[in-house]
Protein backbone atom coordinates (compact mmCIF):
# COMPACT_ATOMS: atom_id res chain seq x y z
CA UNK A 1 0.00 0.00 0.00
CA UNK A 2 1.35 3.36 -0.83
CA UNK A 3 0.46 5.75 1.77
CA UNK A 4 1.17 8.90 -0.89
CA UNK A 5 -1.99 11.36 -1.47
CA UNK A 6 -0.15 12.45 -4.43
CA UNK A 7 1.02 9.62 -6.14
CA UNK A 8 -1.37 9.98 -9.65
CA UNK A 9 -0.48 14.34 -9.04
CA UNK A 10 2.51 13.76 -11.90
CA UNK A 11 1.76 11.63 -15.05
CA UNK A 12 5.33 11.05 -15.74
CA UNK A 13 6.57 10.05 -12.57
CA UNK A 14 3.23 7.70 -12.53
CA UNK A 15 4.77 6.32 -16.00
CA UNK A 16 7.83 5.49 -14.48
CA UNK A 17 6.66 3.94 -11.41
CA UNK A 18 4.51 1.69 -13.45
CA UNK A 19 6.84 0.51 -15.25
CA UNK A 20 9.26 -0.54 -12.23
CA UNK A 21 6.78 -2.23 -10.54
CA UNK A 22 4.88 -3.91 -13.73
CA UNK A 23 7.57 -6.51 -14.39
CA UNK A 24 7.62 -7.44 -10.48
CA UNK A 25 3.82 -9.17 -10.70
CA UNK A 26 3.04 -7.85 -7.06
CA UNK A 27 -0.57 -6.48 -6.29
CA UNK A 28 -0.69 -2.94 -4.39
CA UNK A 29 -3.10 -0.47 -3.04
CA UNK A 30 -2.64 3.30 -3.20
CA UNK A 31 -4.55 6.82 -2.54
CA UNK A 32 -5.06 9.55 -5.29
CA UNK A 33 -6.78 13.16 -5.28
CA UNK A 34 -10.28 12.78 -7.46
CA UNK A 35 -9.16 15.72 -9.69
CA UNK A 36 -5.72 14.32 -10.40
CA UNK A 37 -7.47 11.28 -11.77
CA UNK A 38 -7.96 10.55 -15.74
CA UNK A 39 -8.77 6.97 -17.85
CA UNK A 40 -5.05 6.53 -18.65
CA UNK A 41 -3.47 7.19 -15.42
CA UNK A 42 -6.08 4.07 -14.72
CA UNK A 43 -4.96 1.67 -16.90
CA UNK A 44 -1.15 2.20 -16.25
CA UNK A 45 -2.32 1.79 -12.65
CA UNK A 46 -4.23 -1.91 -13.19
CA UNK A 47 -1.53 -2.89 -16.00
CA UNK A 48 1.13 -1.93 -12.96
CA UNK A 49 -1.55 -4.24 -10.02
CA UNK A 50 -3.14 -1.65 -9.05
CA UNK A 51 -6.38 -3.54 -7.57
CA UNK A 52 -7.55 -0.63 -4.98
CA UNK A 53 -7.62 3.54 -5.18
CA UNK A 54 -8.31 5.26 -1.66
CA UNK A 55 -10.21 8.71 -2.93
CA UNK A 56 -10.51 10.94 -0.04
CA UNK A 57 -13.78 12.79 -0.67
CA UNK A 58 -14.74 13.82 2.40
CA UNK A 59 -18.06 15.23 1.94
CA UNK A 60 -20.54 15.33 -1.47
CA UNK A 61 -21.73 18.84 -0.58
CA UNK A 62 -19.85 21.43 -3.16
CA UNK A 63 -20.54 24.27 -0.40
CA UNK A 64 -18.46 22.67 2.28
CA UNK A 65 -15.70 21.66 -0.38
CA UNK A 66 -15.53 25.21 -1.40
CA UNK A 67 -15.34 26.43 2.78
CA UNK A 68 -12.72 23.84 3.86
CA UNK A 69 -10.94 24.83 0.46
CA UNK A 70 -10.57 21.25 -0.78
CA UNK A 71 -9.99 22.48 -4.30
CA UNK A 72 -11.99 19.43 -5.98
CA UNK A 73 -15.84 19.10 -6.74
CA UNK A 74 -18.13 16.52 -6.58
CA UNK A 75 -18.31 16.03 -10.34
CA UNK A 76 -14.84 15.28 -10.26
CA UNK A 77 -15.43 12.48 -7.27
CA UNK A 78 -18.12 10.66 -9.14
CA UNK A 79 -16.33 10.97 -12.06
CA UNK A 80 -12.40 9.32 -10.23
CA UNK A 81 -15.14 5.97 -8.74
CA UNK A 82 -16.55 5.67 -13.07
CA UNK A 83 -12.90 6.08 -14.27
CA UNK A 84 -11.58 3.17 -11.38
CA UNK A 85 -14.43 1.19 -12.73
CA UNK A 86 -13.69 1.12 -16.22
CA UNK A 87 -10.13 0.01 -15.71
CA UNK A 88 -11.20 -2.96 -13.13
CA UNK A 89 -9.76 -1.07 -9.68
CA UNK A 90 -12.40 -0.92 -6.78
CA UNK A 91 -12.38 2.11 -5.41
CA UNK A 92 -12.46 3.50 -1.40
CA UNK A 93 -14.12 6.69 -0.83
CA UNK A 94 -12.68 8.79 2.73
CA UNK A 95 -16.14 10.44 3.75
CA UNK A 96 -15.59 13.29 7.03
CA UNK A 97 -18.93 13.51 9.11
CA UNK A 98 -19.26 17.10 10.72
CA UNK A 99 -17.01 19.04 8.54
CA UNK A 100 -17.54 22.89 8.71
CA UNK A 101 -20.40 23.91 6.00
CA UNK A 102 -21.55 20.50 5.88
CA UNK A 103 -25.42 21.66 6.44
CA UNK A 104 -28.52 19.96 6.18
CA UNK A 105 -29.72 16.41 5.23
CA UNK A 106 -25.88 15.14 5.31
CA UNK A 107 -26.43 11.82 5.06
CA UNK A 108 -29.57 11.97 2.54
CA UNK A 109 -27.37 13.40 0.30
CA UNK A 110 -24.25 11.06 1.20
CA UNK A 111 -26.35 8.00 0.58
CA UNK A 112 -27.37 9.32 -2.60
CA UNK A 113 -24.39 9.80 -4.12
CA UNK A 114 -23.22 6.50 -3.00
CA UNK A 115 -26.46 4.58 -4.22
CA UNK A 116 -25.33 6.38 -7.55
CA UNK A 117 -21.77 5.78 -8.42
CA UNK A 118 -21.34 2.25 -5.95
CA UNK A 119 -18.00 2.49 -4.64
CA UNK A 120 -16.57 -0.93 -3.49
CA UNK A 121 -15.36 0.49 0.41
CA UNK A 122 -16.36 2.86 2.38
CA UNK A 123 -14.44 4.53 5.15
CA UNK A 124 -16.36 7.42 7.48
CA UNK A 125 -14.43 9.31 9.82
CA UNK A 126 -15.75 11.97 12.31
CA UNK A 127 -14.14 15.30 12.50
CA UNK A 128 -11.78 16.46 14.67
CA UNK A 129 -9.43 19.37 14.30
CA UNK A 130 -6.36 18.64 14.59
CA UNK A 131 -3.29 20.63 16.53
CA UNK A 132 -1.87 22.92 14.22
CA UNK A 133 -4.84 23.24 11.98
CA UNK A 134 -6.50 26.87 11.10
CA UNK A 135 -9.42 24.92 12.62
CA UNK A 136 -7.96 23.76 15.70
CA UNK A 137 -6.23 27.45 16.63
CA UNK A 138 -9.03 29.90 15.65
CA UNK A 139 -12.40 27.60 16.13
CA UNK A 140 -14.17 30.66 16.48
CA UNK A 141 -13.73 31.83 12.59
CA UNK A 142 -15.49 28.39 11.45
CA UNK A 143 -18.13 28.70 13.68
CA UNK A 144 -17.41 26.82 16.19
CA UNK A 145 -16.16 25.47 19.40
CA UNK A 146 -14.65 22.72 21.37
CA UNK A 147 -17.41 20.74 23.44
CA UNK A 148 -16.29 20.60 27.29
CA UNK A 149 -15.45 16.72 26.98
CA UNK A 150 -12.87 17.63 24.34
CA UNK A 151 -9.51 15.91 25.34
CA UNK A 152 -6.55 15.40 23.30
CA UNK A 153 -5.85 12.04 24.95
CA UNK A 154 -9.14 10.46 23.37
CA UNK A 155 -9.38 11.06 19.95
CA UNK A 156 -10.94 9.13 17.83
CA UNK A 157 -11.57 9.41 14.13
CA UNK A 158 -12.83 6.34 12.68
CA UNK A 159 -15.76 5.17 14.68
CA UNK A 160 -17.78 1.81 14.44
CA UNK A 161 -21.88 1.63 14.81
CA UNK A 162 -20.92 0.63 18.47
CA UNK A 163 -19.79 4.10 18.78
CA UNK A 164 -21.92 6.02 16.94
CA UNK A 165 -23.51 7.67 20.12
CA UNK A 166 -20.43 9.10 21.37
CA UNK A 167 -20.21 12.87 21.15
CA UNK A 168 -19.17 15.02 18.74
CA UNK A 169 -15.55 17.38 20.05
CA UNK A 170 -17.04 20.40 18.38
CA UNK A 171 -20.03 22.24 18.61
CA UNK A 172 -21.38 24.46 15.96
CA UNK A 173 -23.02 28.16 16.39
CA UNK A 174 -25.13 28.01 13.51
CA UNK A 175 -24.72 24.40 12.08
CA UNK A 176 -25.89 21.33 12.75
CA UNK A 177 -26.31 20.30 16.52
CA UNK A 178 -24.18 17.59 18.02
CA UNK A 179 -27.63 15.51 18.18
CA UNK A 180 -27.87 16.08 14.44
CA UNK A 181 -24.51 14.97 13.47
CA UNK A 182 -24.89 11.79 15.56
CA UNK A 183 -28.39 10.90 13.63
CA UNK A 184 -26.45 11.34 10.56
CA UNK A 185 -23.12 9.41 11.18
CA UNK A 186 -25.13 6.70 12.81
CA UNK A 187 -27.61 6.91 9.58
CA UNK A 188 -24.27 5.89 7.37
CA UNK A 189 -22.61 4.11 9.70
CA UNK A 190 -26.09 1.52 9.11
CA UNK A 191 -25.79 1.61 5.37
CA UNK A 192 -21.93 1.12 5.21
CA UNK A 193 -22.07 -1.93 7.94
CA UNK A 194 -25.59 -3.16 6.33
CA UNK A 195 -23.73 -3.47 2.28
CA UNK A 196 -20.31 -4.97 3.93
CA UNK A 197 -18.81 -1.60 2.72
CA UNK A 198 -16.41 -1.33 5.52
CA UNK A 199 -14.64 -4.91 5.02
CA UNK A 200 -11.27 -4.33 3.53
CA UNK A 201 -10.95 -7.26 0.95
Amino acid sequence: RFHDDLLTLKQSWLEKLCGLLEPLQIVFRCNARVDTLTAEKCRMLKKAGCIDVGLGVESVYQPCLDFIHKGQTVEQCENAIDLLKEAGIQSRVFLIVGLPGDVGDISGRTIALLDRTKPDGIDLNTFVPLPGSAIFEQPEKFGLKFRPNFSLANLAMLRGLDEADDDFVIEYKDGPTNDELKYHRRKLLEYIEERRLNVDD
